[in-house]
């Protein structure tokens, strides 16, 4: 039962586990695009800024200030257009295209008056970026991030989301066998003290169990005392009626299943002293065996059997026998 709670446990919270995370990376990766939108938006006023206090040529301010944002720990490439989509200046001078820019989706959207960004593979330098893009009266300025930026975090989020998952499983797990074993630790004694009460070991203790398990022990528990009470009256109650069968007159037998149940001593006097250890009828002498005779009689009867019987040993005399079956079903059967 407890490799199996476990088991369930872990996996119900490795799922949710797994869930949780599946809902919450995309909401971060979300999150941390409007940052970098932010972050290019804000580089982007800026760089609008120091272009208009700035005197250089298109072709000089996109060197210098990619240059300067380099410095600073930030790949950003630069570049000025006019409204028509023609390139004014370009911070990546190796393997330039000239081309217009005007199909492009960042343009576009900056052309409309609003901040524009798109993802794309570069033809100037081949490589991935992600772009952002703004006009200022007749002047169009983008910037590129290289997508490995944002690929580097996409990896160390999964790299996080796998260690936590991992971590958080095995904080369950510790945490799930330690609230399990103190739950399936009761329900262990009493199940160990049921199946001794139930093998006849009334004198068991039952364990308190805590919680709502508590009430099944004290049932338990009861259930253990009301079969000790009601052995111990039943074990009076038979030593009652023994004393009674023993004190009579007449010899009184019982029989189940041929074996001895009860032989008074009156029986034994009148039928002769069985050796010891004789457990059946055939084995305690000669005149039990007319007894047995009139006992298998009753035992194949469903009314009672009543018969005289010669006995010739230690002396010939004349006994009145009366036989009758108690239980149907197990062949008990009283003389």
């Amino acid at each position: 039962m407890k490799k199996r709670l476990l088991r369930d446990s872990a996996l119900a919270i490795l799922a949710s586990l797994i869930i949780a995370f599946v809902i919450a990376v995309p909401i971060v990766k979300s999150i941390h695009m409007r940052q970098v939108q932010n972050d290019l938006k804000a580089t982007l006023a800026l760089l609008y800024r120091e272009r208009m206090d700035d005197q250089l040529e298109d072709e000089a301010f996109a060197d210098k200030y990619a240059l300067l944002l380099k410095k600073s720990g930030q790949d950003i490439r630069i570049t000025l257009m006019n409204t028509n989509g023609e390139v004014l200046g370009e911070s990546e001078k190796e393997n330039r295209v000239e081309q217009n820019h005007m199909d492009r989706e960042e343009v576009k959207q900056a052309i409309e008056g609003e901040f524009g960004f798109a993802q794309r593979k570069s033809e100037v330098t081949g490589n991935d970026y992600y772009y952002a893009a703004y006009r200022q009266d007749d002047l169009i300025l983008r910037i590129a991030v290289p997508l490995v930026d944002l690929r580097q975090f996409d990896n160390t989020l999964l790299l996080c989301t796998v260690i936590g998952i991992g971590a958080g499983l095995a904080v369950a797990l510790v945490l799930t066998g330690i609230f399990t074993r103190r739950f399936v630790q009761p329900i262990q004694s009493l199940a160990e003290a049921s199946t001794a009460i139930a093998r006849g070991k009334l004198d068991t203790q039952v364990p308190q169990a805590p919680y709502e398990l508590g009430l099944l022990s004290d049932a338990l528990s009861g259930m253990s005392e009301d079969l000790r009470q009601a052995q111990k009256d039943l074990k009076e109650s038979n030593d009652n009626l023994n004393s009674i069968l023993q004190g009579m007159d007449d010899g009184v037998i019982a029989v189940k299943e041929g074996s001895i149940v009860l032989l008074t001593g009156r029986a034994a006097s009148m039928l002769g002293i069985p050796p010891a250890g004789a457990q059946r009828l055939e084995q305690c002498g000669a005149n039990y065996l007319f007894v047995q005779d009139v006992l298998k009689k009753a035992q194949a009867s469903e009314l009672p059997v009543e018969e005289e019987i010669t006995l010739h040993l230690p002396s010939e005399r004349v006994i009145h026998v009366y036989a009758a079956r108690l239980q149907p079903d197990d062949g008990t059967a009283l003389l």
